[in-house]
């Protein structure tokens, strides 16, 4: 199966590099998430400049892509967006990048009980700005998370 796109050989040789050093830096800018010392969080700009919609295409990225393995790195990005997610209670984030990141932390395994509650809260109370496809994937993620049902059935 060709998952690169149409891309030449060489450029498809380049993709696990390009996804690692992504990776890398998001993990750098996001290394406050690494400690439980809860003074050297952030009160202000959880994401270190990072965009939501950049945060969530590269989450929903890696886990979508054949070029990048499950490895160490690939799971402790997730759970540190995972983590800034429930700490910033998805603030900034659209409904689009919400479903994306939220499918790739879940696709992955590694989405808490607690985070889908909160996402589940926030498309209930702002089901206004969800498109059907969005809140689609949340509902999806959300079941396959293995939450109790009582979380997202109406």
């Amino acid at each position: 199966e060709d998952r690169g796109g149409g891309l030449d050989e060489e450029a498809q040789k380049a993709l696990p590099g390009i996804y690692h050093l992504a990776m890398c830096r998001l993990l750098a800018d996001l290394r406050w998430a690494t400690t439980a010392d809860e003074e050297v969080w952030p009160s202000g700009d959880i994401w270190a400049g990072w965009q939501p919609q950049e945060v969530a295409n590269l989450c929903w990225a890696i886990t979508r892509s054949g070029h990048v393995p499950m490895d160490s790195v690939k799971r402790r990005l997730l759970s540190i967006v995972a983590q800034g997610a429930l700490l910033s209670r998805w603030a900034g984030f659209a409904a689009l990048e919400m479903a994306n990141a939220f499918s790739a932390i879940g696709a992955s395994g590694l989405a808490p009980p607690i985070l889908v509650k909160r996402i589940l809260y926030k498309t209930h109370k702002h089901l206004d700005m969800f498109k059907p496809q969005e809140v689609s994937v949340v509902l999806m993620t959300a079941a396959k998370s293995w939450a109790p049902r009582a979380l997202y059935r109406p």
